[in-house]
């Protein structure tokens, strides 16, 4: 990360996911400024890690439901900051 407070906002926002029931994969703590890859998943949509820019090696999961009426609008929520996201289903 650019600094050590850069590396603490993005463990805060991880910390915060995880105090909101999402199940930490890999990584989640710093050292110093060097933020490690983190895989978070049942991450909510309405995560801040999810709505705020977290520029940083964190990949959220974020469940759907099945209905792909609500799926279309999670995705095009104009809030949600991405670099890349996919879609992956069983069938």
């Amino acid at each position: 990360m650019i600094s050590q407070e850069a590396a603490q906002l993005i463990a805060r926002r991880v910390a915060g996911a995880i105090d909101d029931r999402a199940v930490c994969l890999l990584g989640s703590r710093p050292l110093g400024a060097i933020y490690p890859p983190t895989l978070l998943d049942h991450v909510r949509a309405t995560s801040e890690l999810v709505v705020e820019e977290t520029f940083g090696p964190v990949l959220p999961i974020i469940r759907c439901p099945n209905e792909i009426d609500q799926i279309i609008s999670i995705a095009k929520r104009d809030q949600v900051w991405t670099f890349r996201s996919s879609l992956l289903e069983q069938d």
